[in-house]
């Protein structure tokens, strides 16, 4: 069943949004940004901590 949910176009984006929404739930983060290239380089999840002064 797994494998042929993976045959399913969008299955990547969908669960890779899932993830991630899922990990910002533990760090409570300020911010969650994505950050890439024009070369190709990317990083799907980055985390911004302030504390107010």
């Amino acid at each position: 069943m797994f494998t042929a949910c993976m045959d399913i176009p969008g299955v990547g984006a969908s669960w890779e949004g899932f993830v991630l929404e899922q990990a910002t739930q533990i760090p409570h983060p300020n911010a969650a940004h994505f950050w890439g290239t024009q070369a190709g380089a990317e990083l799907d999840l980055v985390f911004q901590f302030w504390n107010p002064l």
